[in-house]
Parts: structure tokens; C-alpha cells; sequence
């Protein structure tokens, strides 16, 4: 078993992301999977490990009374794990797991604060469940 190097859990979500590699190439892509220090996508390109990358992710609007529009995550990230995956559609992609670089105060505080709102539903929703 391999031990658990993410210092907090991940939240499965869909959320459209940019990433923008060195070579300038750009693409859209969604997570798969979300936290406060990075986040898993699923990309039809290969991205090569440890390299850079500039990300843009779109928070839709979570809180009538913080957040009343979408707000944008943007940082660096470096690319620490990638594996081929097969898509719903039966077709080849990638696994991309990225680490943020460096985020903005402001842009990781609206970050945690929607995987906060995220949390709490989930936990509502398993108690409600039970």
C-alpha cells in the first residue's frame, strides 16, 4: 500500500480548467478531483512529468452572499503524476495530476472557501443518507 502524500483529501468535482504549457500549447480540460494544494484532470494530450504549467480554473458561484458570480483561480503548477486512462467514450487520455505553485492569498482563499461550501454539502447529504 502506498502512503498518503496529499495533506488534504481531494473532492470530487467537475470544474473546467485551462492549462497552458511552456510550448504555449493550450486546452481546456475538467478536474476529476480537487483540493487546496492541487487537483487531478482528465486531458486527451500527454503532459510530461515535472513540467510547468499555467492554470485557470472557474469557480461557479457557490454563496448568495459571498460569491454571487463565478471568480477565477489562477496560478502555476507543476505536473506530478500522469498515466494513460481510458475515457467514457472507450477512446485514450491522461490522468494529469497537477500541484499549485504558489497561488495567490486572495485566489487560494476563494478556493478553499468553495471546497468548504463543497465539504459541508457532502457531509449534509451523507447524514442525510444515513
Amino acid at each position: 500500500m502506498t502512503e498518503e502524500k496529499r495533506s488534504d483529501s481531494r473532492i470530487k468535482i467537475d470544474l473546467p480548467v485551462k492549462l497552458k504549457c511552456s510550448d504555449d500549447l493550450m486546452f481546456m480540460a475538467a478536474t476529476v478531483s480537487i483540493n487546496s494544494a492541487g487537483f487531478l484532470c482528465s486531458v486527451k494530450k500527454s503532459l510530461p512529468f515535472q513540467s510547468k504549467v499555467d492554470i485557470i480554473i472557474l469557480i461557479p458561484p457557490f454563496n448568495e452572499e459571498v460569491n454571487k458570480t463565478s471568480s477565477v483561480f489562477k496560478c502555476q503548477g507543476i505536473v506530478v503524476r500522469e498515466n494513460i486512462t481510458e475515457t467514457l467514450s472507450g477512446d485514450l487520455g491522461h490522468a494529469v495530476a497537477v500541484k499549485f505553485i504558489d497561488p495567490a492569498e486572495n485566489d487560494l482563499k476563494k478556493l478553499i472557501e468553495y471546497l468548504q461550501y463543497l465539504s459541508s454539502i457532502n457531509e449534509k447529504t451523507t447524514m442525510e443518507q444515513k
